[in-house]
């Protein structure tokens, strides 16, 4: 089940990904999860035993993941592989990604 965290963790300032995520390893900062305006870049797709998300590139290069679910909605408006919107991060699970906000 799908929902939005009142806060997200933070690496050294970029937002956390599943694939940048060890825990234990790494110096999680914990920040409100606010709405955020940003140009994603697609980047590309993977493909899990439990969880199928897109891969977009925001403006500062940090890789942030959409889940399928959230995608379907996103398509009409990517334009040249590029998707302009305010979007806020959602938990499924142990994974973070980002939806429409």
């Amino acid at each position: 089940m799908m929902e939005i965290p009142k806060q997200i963790p933070f690496i050294k300032e970029l937002p956390l990904t599943s694939a940048n995520l060890k825990l234990g390893n790494t110096p999680v900062e914990w920040q409100a999860n606010e709405p955020f305006e940003d140009t994603l870049q697609f980047v590309g797709f993977v493909t899990g035993w439990t969880t199928r998300a897109i891969w977009f590139s925001d403006t500062f290069a940090a890789e942030v993941e959409m889940f399928l679910e959230d995608f379907e909605e996103v398509v009409p408006d990517i334009t040249l592989g590029m998707l302009r919107d305010t979007f806020v991060f959602v938990q499924v699970r142990d994974r973070y990604g980002i939806r429409r906000g």
